[in-house]
């Protein structure tokens, strides 16, 4: 009975280490943002991110998703700004490509959206058929024609 309440003191102990370090933050704000609990995740995300201490790919991984955060909230400029710093550590990153897209075409930035959508499509093994420029081109008919795809030349077609 003793060595069970002694190994149940340690594992809480190592629970409660845990939930106190960038990786238990990072855990904790991952449930939160499963929960759309977008306020605490970005705080959980944030508290990971400023410890310094996450491996390179979570480190990425807590900006893309502190990034998504703030999109659902309809923060444009701190998504772009953490969906960047998650793709300058990790440039293969699909996902924060297609999100950074969501931002820049809230904003009206369709050009950068287009190039976006391109490279997280490249980089997708099978990208959904939403993704393609040209059936998110079809679906926005009060594009200005300047800014029209068929007007840009981002090198996806």
């Amino acid at each position: 009975m003793r060595r069970f309440a002694l190994s149940l003191v340690f594992s809480l102990a190592g629970f409660a280490a845990e939930a106190a370090t960038s990786r238990g933050d990072f855990r904790a704000g991952y449930d939160a943002m499963m929960r759309q609990e977008y306020d605490k995740a970005i705080a959980l995300f944030t508290s990971a991110i400023e410890r310094g201490d996450l491996s390179r790919p979570n480190q990425a991984l807590a900006f893309h998703y502190r990034g998504a955060e703030y999109l659902k909230k309809n923060q444009l400029a701190e998504a772009i700004r953490d969906l960047d710093n998650a793709l300058r550590i990790d440039p293969k990153l699909a996902t924060a490509y297609n999100d950074r897209a969501i931002a820049y075409r809230r904003q009206g930035q369709y050009g950068r959206a287009i190039d976006d959508y391109g490279q997280a499509i490249r980089l997708s093994e099978v990208p959904p058929v939403s993704w393609t420029p040209e059936h998110l081109c079809s679906r926005s008919p009060s594009w200005p024609e300047s800014t029209h795809p068929s007007r840009l030349s981002s090198g996806v077609r």
